[in-house]
């Protein structure tokens, strides 16, 4: 567990991110948000923390996939804007073709699962200089991927909003059996609820971290639902790399 991040790294995003919906209406349900940022010049290094989401990521002339993450994630990007798309969890088997567990705490080019339509894609997004023609060219492409159906029930994206509750989650109340509802968390998510509760609980403490006004770490502990400090410390250091004081020292460097 580190005290603190290696020289020339950040948290990912590395700078200020822009977040949209996407502006085709057949993506509702497909797409959560169209993402950019730009990679400065002195940062060496990302660290991407878990979120429990998988995004199709283009930067330089490279698009890949960037699976559901169960700790850090150390990548290098190359310097300029980047630009992603976000998937609801329901569209991830669709979008893709293979279940999010295929990808999970994996960077995979998307030509590996697209085969000469993602390379043909990757190209295209490299020629197209004006990064919002490029964000339409991949919401378009992803539209295309999910025109004949094949989305989750809606219990795949409804399984994050019930954790973040802190309630747990019981199948039947939700109208279907532990069996299926494993099924489709493995496909929309990559894990497991039990995993996936883990992550969206270590985002509302990243939150909480993150705020100007962060509260003491004993606090957010028993506030995201921890049994102690010591498991707090326990889970941030599996998911982040970081000790909880390293990682609140880092997110503003993220948020600036």
């Amino acid at each position: 567990m580190l005290t603190a991040l290696p020289r020339g790294e950040v948290v990912a995003p590395a700078g200020p991110a822009a977040r949209r919906r996407p502006r085709r209406p057949e993506l509702t349900g497909i797409v959560a948000a169209v993402w950019t940022t730009v990679v400065p010049a002195d940062v060496r290094s990302l660290r991407v923390l878990p979120d429990a989401a998988v995004d199709l990521v283009f930067a330089g002339d490279h698009l890949a996939v960037a699976g559901p993450d169960t700790g850090p994630c150390v990548e290098r990007l190359p310097v300029g804007r980047v630009i992603g798309l976000q998937l609801h969890p329901a569209a991830v088997p669709a979008v893709l073709g293979v279940p999010a567990a295929a990808v999970r705490d994996e960077r995979v080019p998307l030509a590996e699962l697209w085969g000469a339509a993602g390379q043909e894609l990757a190209e295209v997004l490299a020629e197209t200089a004006d990064p919002r023609r490029a964000a339409a060219r991949l919401e378009a492409a992803c539209a295309a991927r999910c025109a004949d159906g094949g989305v989750l029930p809606p219990l795949a994206n409804a399984l994050r909003r019930r954790l973040a509750t802190g309630r747990p989650v019981d199948p039947w109340e939700l109208g279907t059996s532990e069996r299926q509802l494993r099924r489709t968390c493995t496909a929309a998510y990559g894990y497991g609820a039990r995993t996936l509760r883990r992550v969206v609980r270590f985002q509302a403490a990243v939150e909480l971290l993150a705020a100007a006004d962060a509260p003491p770490l004993g606090e957010i502990a028993y506030r995201t639902g921890h049994a102690d400090q010591a498991h707090f410390t326990r889970e941030v250091g599996a998911l982040s790399g970081l000790t909880p004081t390293a990682l609140r020292d880092a997110l503003p460097a993220a948020a600036s």
